[in-house]
């Protein structure tokens, strides 16, 4: 599961909260950080994610 359709899931099951939108930027900032530091989307070290997108 990637982290875009996590995020979604857990808005989708428990509501959105005064702190929602702060934290999933923050955890799509996160990944794009990974994704700078590798120098590639860090989907490519998971095929079984990579293949689900």
């Amino acid at each position: 599961m990637t982290l875009e359709k996590r995020l979604i899931d857990l808005i989708s099951r428990y509501g959105e909260h005064e702190n929602t939108k702060y934290h999933v930027n923050e955890a799509l900032n996160l990944k794009q950080y990974f994704d700078e530091l590798l120098g590639y989307n860090l989907y490519d070290l998971f095929p079984e994610i990579k293949n689900n997108l």
